[in-house]
């Protein structure tokens, strides 16, 4: 009788260990530890798009720093505002900014693509007359140049002949590898379609097929107005293919050290040639700059364009 009791009191004393210990650990079990990684198109975060191409990233949270070179650059009369993702680069009327960059986009040799956030807000200083606004530029400071000369940008020409609410958004790539140029663009929209909002551009150029495509929230872009010409080119939409007897092939961008924000206009970094002496400031915001060494597809952009939207 003893032998049983103690039987059953050591059963009693077992029992109470294992629900104690089942219920503890059902109290530390975390349901989110166990839920799968969240992925578009198989990619975890903005980042995770084409990683390995990545030769130049600005965040821009707080200060003027590619993730890539580790360089921090030097902002000038600029500021830092709410962002697409976390905070943005403000600029004003006379404002901009300019960091070192990677040798991996200093030895650029092929294929490249620039993807970028924009808030052009209404009481952003609008690019008039013979004056243009720079949003990003690639240059040799050493250079004497003009508004045409950096070795890469993507810029803005006023509404001109065209009336108030046209205004041009193209590029210049200048290829030093059979010093040809090729000045994209010169597709003409509304400011409806920009102002108080933020958009995502994408220029991007294979090297395989001297091809060069623009692309506006992941689409892409043509004009809603009138549409000048591009010689050596074919056609005035995009994709563009250069159509001339020695094809642009791999861009090589020469002896370029810097990459400029928001204008042209300092010492060592300055357009002082026709069309430069009285440069235009970009008044807006530019958020989540990067530069890759590689072409990306209309699909990478989406992708990287959908994370960015959920904050990955």
């Amino acid at each position: 009788m003893k032998t049983e009791n103690k039987n059953i009191f050591f059963s009693v004393i077992l029992m109470t260990i294992l629900s104690l210990s089942i219920t503890s650990c059902w109290e530390s079990f975390e349901e989110q530890s166990y839920a799968p990684t969240f992925t578009i198109d198989g990619f975890a975060s903005a980042s995770d798009v084409a990683k390995d191409n990545v030769v130049g990233y600005w965040a821009f949270e707080g200060s003027i720093f590619d993730s890539i070179s580790n360089k921090a650059g030097t902002g000038v009369n600029n500021s830092f505002t709410n962002g697409y993702v976390g905070q943005a680069y403000q600029g004003a009327a006379d404002a901009f900014a300019y960091c070192d960059i990677s040798d991996a986009l200093k030895n650029l040799n092929g294929s490249f693509s620039i993807n970028l956030w924009m808030y052009y807000s209404s009481a952003a200083v609008a690019a008039n007359g013979e004056n243009w606004v720079h949003f990003v530029s690639l240059i040799d400071p050493t250079a004497t140049f003009n508004t045409f000369d950096p070795k890469l940008q993507f810029l803005q020409y006023g509404a001109g002949n065209n009336g108030p609410s046209a205004w041009q958004f193209g590029s210049v790539i200048q290829n030093d590898r059979n010093s040809s140029a090729f000045y994209g663009g010169n597709l003409w929209t509304g400011l409806d379609n920009f102002q108080d909002k933020w958009v995502n551009w994408s220029l991007v150029y294979d090297a395989t097929s001297s091809t060069y495509n623009i692309y506006l929230n992941g689409s892409q872009w043509s004009s809603d107005d009138w549409v000048d010409g591009n010689t050596g080119w074919g056609g005035n939409t995009y994709p563009q293919t250069d159509e001339s007897v020695t094809p642009f092939g791999n861009v090589q961008l020469g002896s370029i050290s810097k990459i400029v924000f928001g204008g042209l206009n300092t010492t060592g970094i300055e357009a002082n040639g026709p069309w430069g002496e009285d440069p235009a400031f970009f008044s807006g915001a530019l958020d989540e700059v990067r530069i890759y060494n590689t072409p990306l597809t209309q699909k990478e952009i989406q992708t990287l364009l959908s994370l960015m939207a959920k904050g990955l």
